[in-house]
């Protein structure tokens, strides 16, 4: 098992900007891709503005959670977890636990 931290955060989230905030996460050697976690930890107060991807190097998109939470707060230890018994759409903020990415 590989564990990987961003190093660029924490960062602001801009107010109603279509490109958002992103942290960069460097995984320094190859690796055959068996499985993939991801723990967020992100601070904001309106959950439902949030949209939430996994980019690879070779621009492949994975959608982890969009607009979900409503007017909820924050994700806090959020695991996102193909292998979760629920659904981040069945979830409520702050998240917490893991959940199955949409």
């Amino acid at each position: 098992m590989i564990e990987a931290d961003s190093t660029d955060t924490p960062l602001a989230i801009p107010d109603n900007t279509p490109s958002g905030a992103s942290s960069t996460v460097t995984v320094s050697s190859q690796y055959d891709v068996v499985d993939v976690n991801v723990l967020v930890n992100i601070s904001h107060t309106y959950t439902g503005d949030l949209d939430i991807f996994l980019i690879g190097p070779d621009g492949t998109s994975v959608e982890l959670s969009s607009d979900n939470g409503g007017s909820g707060n924050n994700f806090t230890g959020t695991l996102f977890d193909d292998d979760a018994e629920t659904s981040v759409t069945d979830g409520s903020a702050p998240f917490t636990g893991s959940f199955r990415p949409e």
